[in-house]
């Protein structure tokens, strides 16, 4: 990284339509960005997103310039990058924060044509599931960056395929968990049991993320079920909030009703510190995602950076740092038996469970924040 350090051009800024305390992925992903930025260059990086953000940051230089992303505000977007000198831009591709405004589309060509020498990347967030249109927007785009960064690695051949000439421009570089493993004292852990009504003797099974349907939340309802009739002592813990109203319309009243109501515990929305300390006392994680696994998955990213070995869905692509029975276990979607199975067997061999469990720093390697931004900006400064 030194060499490529060196050529760098500084100072680094990052245009993102949404940034924390903003509720966004992308928004959470650019201070994660901004962070390892500032600790791989020695300088703080520079955001500019929407009025919304928070301007007191330590992470970066936030700029909360945008009220609306309309061509108005993308020209302010790059005077200010012009005043500043910018010499690297990251631009996010896809946010919620930029909302319906399309100004943001012509960002990559305007700011070429304002500052031709300037490094540009793009990162791309969202490509199979986007319409065709949000799919042009994309590819309309790169042709003016120096490099783009997709999240998955099933982008890359639909975008090298829409892009033969950039082939060599365009990369997969993941995305990271957005929650930090804390340190955490016994005494904290056993104070959280106390206040969640966690046993000791509980055998404690943690499903992480947004509440959300497509979670297969109705999946691991339903596998619970099973796995309390080997397990009597197994208890399940939803770490997350909802966003859904099918939750408080559907799933909420069945959680109350079900007879397992009382091994059940739903702690909401939670910080850092207390996550570390609720996957502390847990044995697995259990993520039944409907349509797979992904390293798009920022809930299972957690999971992995934390140690915590877990039962997921086979993911429609094959994903090389992640191989069942060695740095996880997979079940097919809507398996509801296999899931049952596979987390009882976890839950009775603990050999399997320490051997997938030593494996797993190996794999969290790849997925790390100082990785990501080391690789970003290696390829920026080529």
């Amino acid at each position: 990284m030194k060499q490529s350090r060196a050529k760098l051009k500084l100072p680094v800024c990052i245009v993102s339509g949404s940034y924390p305390p903003m509720r966004d992925g992308v928004g959470d992903h650019t201070r994660m960005l901004a962070r390892s930025f500032a600790q791989l260059c020695g300088k703080r990086a520079h955001v500019l997103t929407s009025v919304e953000a928070a301007s007191d940051d330590e992470v970066a230089h936030v700029q909360p310039l945008c009220a609306g992303w309309g061509l108005s505000q993308i020209l302010r977007v790059i005077r200010y990058l012009r005043g500043l000198r910018a010499g690297t831009v990251v631009i996010q591709a896809q946010s919620n924060g930029y909302g319906i405004d399309t100004g943001v589309l012509f960002l990559p060509f305007l700011l070429r044509l304002a500052m031709p020498r300037v490094k540009m990347g793009i990162v791309i967030h969202e490509y199979i599931s986007c319409s065709w249109k949000g799919r042009f927007r994309v590819l309309m785009a790169l042709p003016f960056a120096n490099q783009a960064f997709a999240v998955s690695q099933q982008y890359l051949p639909l975008l090298h395929r829409a892009l033969p000439w950039m082939k060599e421009r365009i990369h997969y570089v993941p995305i990271a968990s957005n929650m930090t493993p804390v340190p955490v004292s016994k005494e904290r852990v056993n104070r959280l049991r106390t206040e969640l009504g966690v046993a000791q003797e509980d055998l404690c099974l943690v499903f992480f993320g947004v509440l959300r349907r497509r979670k297969g939340l109705d999946q691991l309802l339903e596998a619970f079920a099973g796995v309390l009739q080997r397990q009597p002592h197994a208890r399940l813990l939803l770490v997350g909030h909802s966003r859904e109203d099918w939750f408080d319309a559907e799933f909420g009243p069945l959680l109350k009703q079900s007879a397992m109501r009382d091994r059940i515990t739903l702690t909401g929305r939670v910080d850092d510190e207390t996550l570390s300390a609720v996957l502390s006392m847990c044995i697995l994680g259990v993520l039944p995602f409907v349509d797979g696994l992904s390293t798009r998955r920022g809930s299972f990213l957690a999971l992995l950076a934390h140690g915590l070995v877990t039962v997921t869905t086979r993911p429609q692509h094959p994903i090389p740092q992640f191989e069942d029975g060695v740095t996880l276990r997979y079940v097919d979607p809507g398996d509801t038996q296999g899931l049952v199975d596979a987390v009882c067997e976890l839950l009775e061999n603990s050999e399997l469970r320490e051997a997938i469990a030593r494996r797993l720093p190996e794999a969290a390697r790849h997925f790390d924040w100082e990785t990501i931004a080391s690789r970003m900006l290696s390829l920026l400064g080529d």
